[in-house]
């Protein structure tokens, strides 16, 4: 479940992000616990969508504008069953999960705009920095340590 609950999330990261892109991993001690965290300076996720986004059956975005179909592939395409499975595990094993996002301004301000998927390709960077700067998207995973339950006899 753990091996699912990473790769899982740097899969999603991969997937949203175009070529040339970033992504930042991450792992620390935090209040007792591990913190785990993905970081992807990719298209983002709208405001709306993001209440949604572990509920699974749910895409972010019309299925014609994302399905390669092609695991890792920028817009590779999905359910969502990733993000849902790891939402119950989660649930089921006392660790959390947690997503904060900004979609990227030039696909925000431009509706119809889609991302070309490659930096290099994209109308409105110049530079790799502009991509970084456009949007991104942060999960995090706390996985507290076990509580030694000690009982009196």
């Amino acid at each position: 479940m753990l091996e699912k609950t990473i790769t899982g999330l740097m899969k999603n990261s991969i997937e949203n992000t175009p070529d040339h892109g970033r992504i930042d991993i991450f792992a620390r001690s935090k209040d007792n616990g591990i913190l785990f965290g993905v970081h992807d300076f990719g298209v983002g996720i709208e405001t709306e969508d993001q209440k949604r986004i572990f509920e699974g059956f749910f895409s972010t975005q019309k299925t014609a504008d994302y399905s390669t179909k092609t695991p890792f592939d920028f817009n590779a395409g999905g359910k969502g069953v990733d993000l849902l499975r790891m939402k119950l595990f989660a649930d089921r094993l006392g660790f959390s999960i947690h997503m904060e996002s900004k979609r990227c301004c030039f696909l925000h301000d431009n509706p119809g705009e889609i991302c070309p998927g490659n930096i290099s390709r994209c109308r409105f960077c110049t530079d790799p920095s502009d991509c970084r700067n456009s949007g991104y998207s942060i999960f995090t995973v706390f996985f507290p340590h076990e509580k030694k339950i000690t009982k009196s006899l």
